[in-house]
């Protein structure tokens, strides 16, 4: 009687994965500070230690460190691949070698198809192709803003991955194809968040706060106030758009624009003045400077662990639930989500008639 090949499937940090779900990869070609597509794991007398997640910022210290060691690989499961991040990378450049305004234009319903396909019509597709994209080309920050980001809170540094990304593509979405403008987008959104733990440790009381105000905004406040100990974080709270854009323009030469770090100020406003830090209508705020409050609301105020599926439930779930969130609570993001499902029912409609075509 033939034994049976038992698989040993294993679970660490809420990663699960058997031994033959990983590629052995050589140290020499994980790149430094890059955002990896894969989780990466050493193993210890047959037990699995987490050393990076997918999507965690590689810094060159931990390539010396292993380096030094003497260990010359370890073991990866991907979540995403360089050939997905590539095609987004691509069109990037397209952008950049466009001569008028057609022809980025052009380039623009390109990236509405590719990223419609992979985040609206399909469920199977990780956003990290896009994230690490995204990183990669538009990222100019100095690289002790995404290490103290990364260190102080892995839920701050997630969500700056996400909104940045997010950003880019509302960007698209609003015609906006100058990419050094689109850059100073992202790094602006990058730092959206910062003053809250960028250079301190992410505070409790400020983490419910802030999932609170994204759910419904105005009750992070009013969570806080109702607090007798918490008097500091409600000022922290309030005031940290302002103090996030102070500390943005400290590195306003990695800007072409300094000026868009002021679209920080903005992205807790509202439509009827209830908003903060300003209390500005919807009025007196341009669509552009609402660019970035689109990523901040459609994004869950958590820590994020890339998923091979992830892609829709953040983008297509993700849209749905804030078009309920922005009619219950007056967000200045009409405009925004309609241009969004406009365009993301345009792009899959496209590539069916076109498949349709081919069949």
């Amino acid at each position: 009687m033939r034994g049976l090949k038992i698989r040993m499937e294993y679970s660490v940090k809420g990663i699960t994965f058997t031994k033959d779900e990983l590629e052995l990869v050589k140290l020499s070609d994980i790149d430094a500070n890059s955002v990896p597509p894969c989780h990466i794991f050493t193993f210890i007398q047959e037990r699995p230690f987490l050393l990076l997640r997918a999507g965690d910022f590689v810094e060159e210290e931990f390539l010396v460190k292993y380096k030094r060691k003497g260990i010359q690989s370890f073991y990866c499961l991907n979540i995403a691949s360089e050939k997905e991040s590539q095609k987004y990378k691509t069109i990037f450049s397209k952008f950049n070698n466009a001569k008028n305004e057609i022809q980025r234009r052009r380039v623009k319903d390109e990236l509405v198809k590719i990223f419609a396909d992979d985040y609206w019509k399909q469920s199977d597709k990780s956003f990290l192709s896009f994230v690490s994209a995204c990183f990669d080309q538009f990222y100019n920050l100095p690289e002790d803003v995404v290490v103290s980001l990364q260190e102080s809170s892995l839920v701050l540094y997630s969500r700056a991955l996400l909104t940045s990304s997010f950003s880019v593509m509302n960007c698209v979405m609003h015609s906006i194809l100058d990419t050094n403008f689109i850059s100073d987008l992202y790094n602006a959104s990058f730092m959206m968040d910062y003053s809250l733990g960028g250079r301190k440790e992410f505070n409790f009381l400020l983490s419910i706060a802030c999932e609170k105000e994204r759910n419904a905004p105005g009750s992070g406040i009013e969570f806080l106030k109702a607090r007798n100990d918490a008097s500091k974080e409600l000022l922290e709270f309030t005031e940290h758009p302002n103090l996030s854009a102070e500390l943005a323009l400290e590195h306003s030469n990695c800007f072409y624009n300094p000026e868009t770090v002021d679209f920080i100020r903005y992205h807790h406003e509202k439509a009827d003045g209830s908003g903060f830090p300003g209390g500005h209508t919807y009025g007196a705020i341009s669509e552009t400077e609402t660019i970035l409050m689109f990523g901040d609301n459609i994004t869950p105020f958590e820590e994020h662990i890339f998923q091979n599926y992830d892609g829709a439930l953040l983008v297509k779930e993700g849209l749905s639930k804030l078009k309920k969130l922005t009619i219950q609570n007056k967000l200045p993001l009409n405009t925004t989500l309609s241009l969004w499902e406009e365009a993301m029912k345009w792009g899959v409609a496209v590539e069916e008639r076109k498949q349709g075509e081919v069949a």
